[in-house]
């Protein structure tokens, strides 16, 4: 059996909590290695992340489709768009959200927020919603703000 505890940063102070009160058998069976995972922090991880949802993911189930042509089929199929082709833009649009509302930390974007910008986009402006051919830049921002992303780091550049 492999154990792998998966949380928040508050594990780290807990393991340090841990190691001063002499608990090596909790640190021994649960938290030996340390390991920080990180968001997105260049227009590269993002193209990653978003080629998943052009080529890997499946929806629906066994269909033989991406999300991406599922949610803009024409486009998809005749125009060659593609959500990994939006990556530059996309995280630029982040970063200049991040200025306008006076974030200075360094860009680092959760997936959580990337995966819900995704999904607004898709859900909202795709073959469900407005059956748009294809996004652009206004609805990336509207589906950005939708995700609750610029909320969230404010918070975390005030605490």
């Amino acid at each position: 059996m492999a154990v792998i505890l998966v949380g928040h940063e508050e594990l780290v102070h807990q393991r340090s909590a841990f190691i001063q009160a002499k608990k090596a058998q909790i640190i021994g069976r649960f938290m030996v290695h340390e390991y920080n995972f990180k968001g997105i922090v260049d227009a590269d991880d993002m193209a990653v992340c978003l080629s998943g949802y052009d080529n890997i993911s499946e929806y629906p189930e066994n269909s033989g489709w991406s999300f991406t042509r599922y949610f803009f089929p024409d486009g998809f199929d005749h125009h060659r768009c593609r959500l990994e082709n939006c990556a530059k833009d996309l995280f630029n649009i982040f970063t200049n959200l991040r200025k306008d509302h006076g974030l200075t930390r360094a860009t680092e974007i959760p997936m959580q927020y990337l995966t819900l910008t995704v999904e607004n986009a898709l859900r909202h402006f795709g073959a469900n919603g407005e059956d748009l051919h294809w996004l652009n830049n206004e609805q990336w921002k509207s589906s950005i703000t939708s995700s609750g992303y610029i909320e969230a780091e404010t918070y975390h550049e005030v605490v």
